[in-house]
């Protein structure tokens, strides 16, 4: 059962629904229309705050129900529903994880990687320094968008490099691209991952990737392909993270407003700081014991992530 917006807060009205939950006249006068109207308004929560207390009303409901009525099975099956309507009312419609560093420990990856940096640290080397300027441009325009991205990245590349941009592009796709991807097949994820991803899309929940870059074939090495209703990498859209670019392109391959996804991951000024400016919701994960204040929610083992979506 979708929990649909609901276009104002409970509590304007918790009054009234609590006396009505509580009183004779809901019990033995009009039992079935008003089950049906609470019913109704309780699919279209869309808060945490709303949903206690909803569960407060049901509960109070049940307590005041005298004992031996003649008239208790009406509240008693009026909180059932309440129950099973407010478990399926899920907070997120879509649950969507940056890759790097959030799947899997980067120091894992990063020490395949050394053999790789130490013959090519001057193309690592501007390969950041050009990203550093597309970003610092995208926080000077929020809106800007690159069409020719690939070829923007590598022209900017190139001219730390004083070399040529066309092979300048070709050696980041050879080298840094498709080069790294083999060594993923190899990578351990975080402990109960693997478990999690199926156990989110059983419980109805849609789920996305989005990466700063091509993640395809790392996925499949790493044996998670298949599992996602949208993968996407941020250059194809023509932004870096954080713009808000990206994220809301993957909410539309999802299908989902953004207030209903939440993002999954390791950075705070690229993944949380994205994701809120698209109106997303965002987790992170780390390994301080301590939240981000920017963050919805810190976690440091994915079993935390699972009770946060899941109940």
């Amino acid at each position: 059962m979708q929990a649909w917006q609901f276009p104002c807060r409970l509590q304007e009205y918790g009054h009234l629904q609590a006396s009505l939950l509580c009183s004779g006249i809901f019990a033995s006068l009009i039992p079935c229309l008003m089950n049906g109207i609470f019913c109704y308004v309780l699919r279209h929560l869309s808060t945490s705050e709303n949903r206690r207390l909803a569960n407060g009303f049901a509960r109070a409901a049940f307590a005041r129900c005298p004992k031996g009525s003649q008239n208790a099975p009406a509240p008693i099956a009026t909180c059932a529903l309440l129950g099973y309507t407010v478990r399926m009312a899920n907070k997120f419609s879509a649950v969507a994880f940056d890759l790097d560093g959030t799947l899997y420990p980067n120091r894992r990856l990063y020490r395949k990687l050394l053999p790789f940096v130490a013959a090519n640290w001057r193309l690592l080397m501007a390969f950041g320094k050009a990203r550093g300027i597309i970003r610092r441009e995208q926080e000077k325009s929020p809106s800007l968008v690159r069409a020719d991205f690939y070829d923007y990245q590598a022209a900017l590349t190139a001219e730390m490099l004083n070399a040529g941009a066309d092979a300048v592009k070709e050696k980041i796709e050879a080298l840094m691209y498709r080069g790294w991807e083999p060594l993923f097949s190899g990578v351990r994820l975080f402990p109960h991952v693997r478990d999690l991803l199926p156990e989110l899309r059983a419980a109805g929940l849609k789920l996305g990737l989005l990466s700063d870059f091509p993640p395809e074939a790392k996925l499949k090495n790493m044996g998670l392909a298949g599992l996602w209703d949208s993968v996407l990498c941020s250059e194809e859209t023509g932004a870096l993270k954080p713009s808000a670019h990206p994220f809301l392109v993957m909410a539309g391959e999802l299908g989902c407003p953004p207030e209903k996804i939440l993002y999954v991951g390791n950075s705070r000024p690229y993944d949380v700081a994205g994701a809120q400016r698209a109106g997303m919701k965002a987790a992170l994960i780390s390994r301080r014991a301590s939240g981000s204040p920017r963050a919805d929610f810190t976690f440091q083992d994915y079993r935390q992530l699972r009770d946060f979506v899941l109940n």
